[in-house]
């Protein structure tokens, strides 16, 4: 899936190939956008042609990537008597590396070239720290484990709702939701990691087991929104030395836990961790607070 940026002003472009030949359309090429929930946020607009030969642009209106989620695109054009119909799905999400960090430096790099760098800096700190740094407006499928907390996948800011078979809880957004039930009420704790019943709610009952607990095996749905309200500080620097490093042609040796040089013969021995972690030294110092790797510490 295609990614495109939440923060400032973003394009997408379609580039035309016939039998790997650039070949400009037959008249105009539109465009549509729709978003996750089926909300049209763009119709048949007239895209605009580039400079390079069958290639066209389109500017995403901001409302689009106001949220991360999947934006549907639709690009419909002729090439001669024939009609095209192109979809594609692109993901609205957040960088982690600074592009003004890096503009006007020495060697010059493009746009779309940081953005590559970007892309792969930003996978390895996902699967360095577990965990994913946006936010993001998503409902997940949970597995209760019969105890009172629920062990959620991300953490989580705003809780909308819970749900499953048998009936639901409505709510409100905010850190508690709550139903017109009294006994049925949560809380997020744990950093945002955890629900749990309000305290204040619970009903000490010697003879009836307990109600306020999350079935084992059964599936909860929670919906709410995930994640970070903004990228961490430590997380943009990691990610920026990160972009450097593939831009410099000394990326293959400096900061990548180096073990042995000898200059005869140009023997390179390398540390393991140069392969199990950022294999950078100092983005590893820099998101050791917010790996979950080698324990999450929540069972």
């Amino acid at each position: 899936m295609k990614e495109i940026y939440s923060s400032g002003i973003s394009s997408i472009k379609y580039r035309i190939f016939v039998d790997g030949v650039p070949t400009a359309a037959t008249g105009n090429v539109t465009t549509s956008i729709t978003g996750a929930d089926g909300t049209i946020l763009l119709n048949n607009f007239v895209a605009t042609s580039t400079s390079n030969i069958g290639e066209y642009s389109v500017i995403v209106p901001p409302i689009a990537v106001s949220q991360t989620q999947v934006l549907t695109v639709v690009w419909s054009f002729n090439v001669g008597s024939y009609p095209f119909v192109i979809t594609e799905e692109y993901m609205v999400t957040t960088p982690y590396a600074e592009w003004s960090k890096f503009v006007g430096m020495v060697p010059a790099l493009s746009y779309v070239d940081f953005k590559e760098r970007e892309v792969v800096s930003r996978y390895i700190i996902e699967a360095f720290c577990g965990q994913k740094f946006f936010k993001q407006s998503f409902k997940y499928n949970v597995i209760g484990n019969g105890a009172k907390s629920l062990v959620l996948p991300r953490p989580l800011l705003t809780l909308n709702s819970v749900t499953w078979p048998t009936w639901a809880i409505p709510g409100r957004p905010g850190d508690v939701i709550s139903s017109n039930q009294a006994f049925v009420q949560w809380e997020i704790y744990g950093d945002g990691w955890l629900i749990r019943p309000v305290a204040h709610q619970e009903i000490v009952d010697l003879v009836h087991k307990e109600r306020l607990l999350f079935t084992r095996d059964m599936t909860y749905i929670v919906d709410g929104i995930w994640g970070f309200d903004s990228v961490p500080g430590p997380v943009i620097q990691a990610a920026n030395i990160l972009v450097e490093d593939f831009i410099c042609d000394q990326h293959k040796y400096r900061d990548r836990y180096l073990k042995n040089v000898t200059f005869d013969k140009w023997d390179i021995t390398f540390l393991p961790e140069a392969f199990e972690t950022t294999g950078n030294v100092l983005a590893d110092q820099m998101l050791q607070e917010f790996s979950l790797s080698p324990s999450i510490g929540l069972i």
